[in-house]
């Protein structure tokens, strides 16, 4: 405030003093011009007599809020976040395999694996029965031939059930000679309701590169 005083004064009085001069020369009235030159002076004096406080004052700058200053700062004492262990992982349980009885004769495994092979690959075949023989045409004990009667289903032209047949055949001799080595020849005979009862008997013989044919004959239905 005293510095604001202090300049009105001093350019009032300034002003003041060139219009009295300037009256002067001209010869008119000077005395508003004196009353002004006197005001602005006394405002100078003033000015002069009380100086400004805003001198004195020394700008502080805001505290920083402790508790934004605390929430910026880490906490070194915060106990730090507790991960749960991985939950194992339970393996899926195996499928029961199939009990085999331990005094299992070859004729029992030999039905239970033509089961297996119908119900896996055969559509619409029936076991009808299973014979096993010992094979004495080899010199080696337990060898066996086996026979296997089957009846096919399904309603096909003769041809196509003829090849049909022949697939599976082949296919079970296939797994015959991986699954049973103890079966030396294997004979596959098949019943087709649906071709008047046609009948089929295809031969197998094992040998070192597994199971050739050794017989292959078709009745005239399948024709």
């Amino acid at each position: 405030m005293g510095m604001l005083l202090f300049l009105t004064g001093l350019l009032g009085t300034g002003v003041s003093v060139a219009l009295i001069v300037i009256k002067a020369i001209k010869k008119q009235p000077k005395k508003n011009a004196i009353i002004a030159a006197a005001v602005c002076f006394v405002l100078f004096i003033v000015g002069c007599v009380f100086p400004s406080g805003d001198k004195d004052k020394t700008s502080t700058p805001p505290a920083e809020s402790s508790t934004a200053v605390n929430a910026a700062l880490p906490k070194a004492d915060a106990p730090a976040e507790e991960v749960p262990p991985p939950k194992e992982e339970t393996p899926a349980e195996a499928a029961p395999s199939e009990e085999v009885p331990p005094d299992e004769s070859v004729e029992a495994k030999f039905e239970r694996k033509v089961k297996e092979y119908i119900s896996n690959n055969y559509s619409q075949t029936v076991l009808d029965r299973v014979t096993i023989n010992p094979d004495l045409g080899t010199d080696a004990d337990g060898d066996y031939i086996a026979l296997v009667y089957l009846t096919w289903n399904v309603k096909n032209k003769g041809q196509t059930s003829k090849d049909m047949l022949t697939m599976y055949s082949e296919d079970m001799a296939v797994r015959v000679y991986d699954d049973m080595p103890e079966i030396q020849e294997l004979a596959v005979f098949w019943t087709v309701p649906y071709l008047n009862n046609g009948s089929a008997k295809l031969s197998f013989e094992r040998n070192d590169k597994g199971m050739a044919y050794t017989d292959k004959v078709f009745d005239s239905n399948f024709n």
